[in-house]
Order: structure tokens, then C-alpha cells, then sequence
């Protein structure tokens, strides 16, 4: 190994175990754990901007980025941003959580010296892993990118004559209860022709808003549906490329000792 390469020898004392992590790996176990540190690197150095790009657009300026997602929820209407974020967190932490919990639960899978045999085996699997790993962040990128791009009121047909009149989701959903909260004082203090008219005028408003409304929400969450449905159905495809490369650290300590 070369000599100018930082080197790391730090063990961690745990109840279940100690824990030692080096650098330049001196195993397929610390190999395993480095490539898995590598892959949360890149996902959140490729994801970060595009769902950063999402939550500003109509997250206004909340801080957090849970108020961020609370703001798109409300301003556009889309249904399944929350299971969107859950399911990222679950793919962000998943290799780290099952490698930590087989090893607790299994031991250390033993040192295996670096030979030709398991630089050969180790280096095929943790190139194919990285390539999978790597096309399946690039599609979420480009479904993010998609869905940041079609929540801008411009970019729809209906939205775009409503954006110029300065509505949006939630104006058009607070004109559909124009009305609503009309208390009987008031409704008494009107003359009965005014109060009339004013009713049939709440209703007519209502009623276009409510369909406006519905025109809009329906149209971007069928768009927004599509665009995530296909990560929900690849979720099994995470886990297994999560389990493989860590069965396969276990194999090769199991044949090779």
C-alpha cells in the first residue's frame, strides 16, 4: 500500500463487541463498510441539490426542511412527499443498519488477509454494487429533477392562467369554502335579497374553485404518482443490493478460513 495514504487503526468498545475500523481496509469487512460510506457520500452529494431544488420552490422560507416539505404539501396538494422523504432515509441508512446489526448479531466475520484470491472477489462484487448503486441514484436524481420541474404552477396548462391571476392550490382551496364560515349574526344582519345573492355568488365561486382546484391537484399528483411509483417498486431491489455484498464478505470469510 502506498506510503503516502493516511492510515486509521480506531477501535470502538461496545458492549456487544469491539469494533475496528482501519484505513486502508486491512479486510472485506472494512472494504464493505468503506464502500458503503462512499455510496451515502455520493447519494447525498447527487440527491441533496435536486430535492433542495424541490422543497425551495415552494418550501418559502422555513428553515427546516421539514417545514420546507410541510409548505410544498400545502401549496401544491401532493399527496405522498412524506413516504417519498421516508423512503430515502430507509435507503440512506439501510447498508450501514444491517452491517452493524450482523454484526452484532453474527460476530465478526474474521480478519481475511488481502490475497489475490479476495482482492479478486471482493473488488468484482464492489464494482457491480457500485455501478447498481450508481445507476439506481442517478434514475432518483432524474425523477426528483422531474418532479421539481412540474411543481411550478408555469409549467401546467391550468395553473398557468390561475398563476396570473395570483392563485394558487391553496388560495383556490380556501375560494372552494367561500362561505362555509359564515356565522348566523351575519347572515341575519344581511337584507334578504342581498343575502340572496351573495349566496348564490359564494356558491358559483366555490364550485369553479373547487373544480379548478381539483383540475390542478389531480393532474400534477397523477404526474407526481408516476414519477415515484417505479422507486417504491425497485424498493425490494435496495434491500437486496444492501444484503448481497455483505453475504458475500460472510461467504468469502466462511471458505476462505
Amino acid at each position: 500500500m502506498a506510503s503516502w495514504l493516511p492510515s486509521l487503526d480506531f477501535v470502538w468498545p461496545t458492549p456487544f463487541g469491539d469494533f475496528q475500523f482501519t484505513f486502508p481496509p486491512a479486510d472485506p469487512w472494512m472494504g464493505y463498510l468503506l464502500v458503503i460510506y462512499f455510496l451515502i457520500i455520493i447519494r447525498l452529494l447527487l440527491l441533496i441539490g435536486p430535492y433542495d431544488a424541490l422543497l425551495r420552490r415552494f418550501g418559502g422560507k422555513a428553515r427546516s426542511w421539514l417545514k420546507r416539505i410541510r409548505a410544498v404539501r400545502k401549496a401544491t396538494g401532493l399527496k405522498g412527499l412524506y413516504k417519498l422523504v421516508i423512503r430515502e432515509v430507509i435507503i440512506l441508512l439501510l447498508p450501514i443498519s444491517l452491517a452493524l446489526s450482523i454484526r452484532i448479531f453474527f460476530g465478526h466475520p474474521g480478519r481475511i488477509p488481502w490475497t489475490s484470491k479476495t482482492l479478486f472477489f471482493f473488488g468484482f462484487f464492489a464494482l457491480f454494487w457500485i455501478g447498481a448503486e450508481l445507476t439506481r441514484i442517478w434514475k432518483t436524481r432524474r425523477s426528483v429533477l422531474s418532479i421539481a420541474e412540474i411543481s411550478s404552477f408555469s409549467s401546467w396548462k391550468a395553473g398557468a392562467a390561475l398563476d396570473t391571476l395570483g392563485l394558487t392550490s391553496t388560495a383556490l382551496d380556501s375560494l372552494s369554502k367561500l362561505g362555509e364560515d359564515s356565522t348566523p349574526e351575519d347572515e341575519e344582519e344581511k337584507p334578504g335579497a342581498v343575502r340572496g345573492y351573495l349566496r348564490a355568488l359564494s356558491v358559483r365561486v366555490g364550485s369553479a374553485a373547487s373544480f379548478g382546484k381539483g383540475k390542478i391537484d389531480q393532474n400534477v399528483q397523477d404526474r407526481f404518482d408516476k414519477s415515484t411509483k417505479t422507486q417504491w417498486k425497485l424498493l425490494m431491489t435496495d434491500i437486496i443490493l444492501s444484503v448481497f455484498p455483505l453475504a458475500v464478505v460472510y461467504l468469502l470469510s466462511w471458505i476462505l478460513t
